[in-house]
């Protein structure tokens, strides 16, 4: 029996806990409250790859993993920071270029800035659009 494909607003749903978790998890970090990002960074990462599993499309799915890397890359920092862990900071700044190439990867398939422009409106800075500047 197959399960019924995710609508578009419990998608919308786990993104807002998403962009909550991430939200919290550093300002939790910021201000040194280990358990809180701990538990934050399980909600952020659980929901981000719940986000890229879910994604419809071939650009939703390479722009939700450019997201999602970026996640690993932050939850990493965070860890290495808070607990002294120095070795993952090494991981974490892997994971930036990972999440590069697939943000790049996104760009040259259909439909790429739309479905980008909506994976990365929390960023407000990544905004694309192909309308005229009038």
């Amino acid at each position: 029996m197959e399960k019924a494909p995710i609508s578009k607003s419990e998608y919308e749903t786990i993104d807002i806990i998403n962009s909550f978790a991430w939200l919290l998890m550093d300002a939790s970090w910021l201000y040194r409250y280990p358990i809180i990002s701990g538990i934050c960074m399980v909600v952020l990462l659980s929901s981000g790859s719940l986000m890229c599993i879910k994604s419809k499309s071939a650009t939703a799915t390479y722009s939700c993993l450019a997201l999602y890397f970026w996640m690993w890359m932050n939850s990493l920092w965070m860890l290495s920071d808070i607990y002294r862990y120095n070795n993952l900071e090494l991981y974490a700044k892997i994971m930036f270029p990972v999440s590069i190439v697939f943000l790049c990867i996104s760009f040259f398939l259909p439909s790429a800035p739309h479905v980008i422009s909506a994976k990365f409106s929390r960023f407000h800075g990544f905004l694309f659009s192909r309308k005229s500047p009038h």
